[in-house]
């Protein structure tokens, strides 16, 4: 079967993006463990160029590359599973985060 790519971003609030990373590093460091885990990466969008004309903040972005092993369901049930926990991680963070109404 094929791996699963999942790619996540994060638009925080201006001046929060030091905060955001170094509270990100403890989930970093502990999905990078996981046997399933091929490929993990985060970074800035705005290292790469000018942001675009009315955005604030920064922009964070994570790709993960998975490859749970069973059968389709089993798979289906684990990344139900990891999305749940990476859900209860993550909310400590939520008050980083930006969106603009």
């Amino acid at each position: 079967m094929s791996p699963i790519t999942l790619h996540i971003t994060w638009h925080l609030k201006p001046s929060t993006t030091s905060k955001f990373l170094e509270l990100a590093q403890a989930l970093i460091a502990h999905v990078k463990q996981e046997p399933e885990c091929l490929y993990f990466n985060v970074f800035r969008v705005s290292e790469f160029g000018p942001k675009p004309a009315g955005e604030h903040g920064d922009t964070i972005k994570l790709v993960e590359m998975w490859d749970p092993a069973g059968t389709e369901e089993e798979r289906g049930r684990w990344l139900r599973e990891v999305s749940v926990s990476v859900a209860r991680i993550l909310g400590f963070m939520n008050v980083l985060w930006y969106r603009e109404c």
